[in-house]
């Protein structure tokens, strides 16, 4: 799954309850446009990827995403790679 994969189905989700996207936004307390950026799956408009995952699973959540198939969904988009930062050399 890619985030924008995931974020269409955040989307469908958010429309079948009926949610706009201020209504979900109000309840998570972060921004609509960081919402449209979910739903878009554009990472260019979401912070730091650890904030961005947390902003998807909150989303989830909230939309009553099974637990366990979200952390599977977030694996995919989120993978524990994308975290592995090498620290650059020191130049002397």
């Amino acid at each position: 799954m890619t985030l924008q994969e995931l974020g269409q189905e955040l989307r469908r989700r958010r429309e079948e309850q009926s949610l706009s996207i201020d209504d979900l936004a109000n309840r998570l307390k972060i921004s609509g446009r960081t919402l449209r950026a979910i739903e878009g799956g554009s990472l260019d408009g979401l912070p730091h990827s650890v904030y961005a995952k947390g902003f998807v699973r909150s989303c989830g959540l909230a939309l009553r995403v099974d637990p366990t198939e979200l952390n599977g969904w977030l694996e995919e988009v989120f993978p524990a790679s994308m975290y592995d930062e090498k620290p650059e050399a020191p130049l002397y």
